[in-house]
């Protein structure tokens, strides 16, 4: 309601984040995989529709990797090659 009356706007589309993913893929099936900083997840989608039961979450993001990666780099001699 605020949209169109605030700001006049004639349409509004609301949909997840994970689903606009995998249409700006082109696509409109398929498993949107998300990694955020602290969190990962998998969204299912089929015909352009979320499958609810089917998302998975992992309790690893971004700072995990890039934690993990510094250790290993730190455990390495400075002269090797990459």
């Amino acid at each position: 309601r605020i949209m169109f009356e605030t700001f006049k706007v004639h349409g509004f589309y609301l949909a997840k984040d994970a689903v606009l993913s995998l249409f700006a893929s082109g696509r409109t099936t398929g498993v949107v995989c998300s990694l955020g900083g602290g969190v990962g997840h998998n969204v299912p989608i089929y015909e352009g529709y979320c499958i609810p039961h089917g998302i998975t979450k992992l309790d690893l993001g971004g700072t995990d990797v890039t934690r993990h990666l510094m250790n290993i780099m730190a455990r390495r001699p400075h002269n090797s090659p990459v």
